[in-house]
């Protein structure tokens, strides 16, 4: 995790409001709290097996996670954060992200949820109403590829900077993109 503590000392201000999108054990979500002092993190996962996708860790059929239970996931993570009042669970799909959080009201979001092109555009553009001009939009895995990605977190983050003439920095497998409205 060393890129991603990068991105938490650079671009994640003391005091400010936050998305994490694919939550998973919360292990980066600690990573954040533990850094610096949150107002509010949002924390959303639909904690569900989705085995439409099955060579991914939520599918269900990767042998690393074949017989992981994501209600006991999602019930590990409801215990390791029950006494921190500034992190938000939220268990739903991140394309209804824009029900639980106002618009403007987030100074970063940080996408690591659904890999294929498709949804990281939808994450791009619902965070790209959610946080605030001049906050960011940070992006995990922007290399990585999967047949079923079509392309992925690179083309979905390119095609989206460009369609917002929006400045690009990529950090080893990470991607920053600076919200300019």
């Amino acid at each position: 995790m060393p890129h991603r503590k990068h991105l938490i000392n650079q671009y994640i201000e003391e005091g400010s409001i936050g998305v994490e999108i694919g939550v998973w054990t919360g292990e980066f979500t600690n990573l954040i709290i533990s850094s610096k002092n949150i107002k509010k993190l949002y924390a959303l996962d639909p904690w569900i097996s989705q085995p439409k996708y099955p060579g991914r860790w939520y599918g269900g059929k990767h042998p690393k996670f074949k017989n992981t239970k994501m209600d006991g996931v999602y019930e590990n993570v409801k215990k390791r954060f029950k006494d921190n009042k500034n992190v938000h669970l939220l268990r739903d799909y991140s394309t209804h992200i824009c029900k639980h959080i106002k618009v403007n009201e987030l100074d970063w979001a940080y996408i690591d949820g659904n890999h294929s092109c498709e949804f990281v555009t939808e994450d791009l553009e619902n965070c790209r109403k959610l946080v605030k001009n001049g906050g960011y939009l940070l992006c995990d895995d922007y290399h990585w590829k999967d047949p079923q990605a079509n392309g992925g977190p690179k083309k979905a983050i390119q095609h989206f900077c460009k369609k917002y003439n929006l400045p690009l920095k990529v950090i080893k497998t990470q991607a920053v993109i600076k919200n300019i409205k």
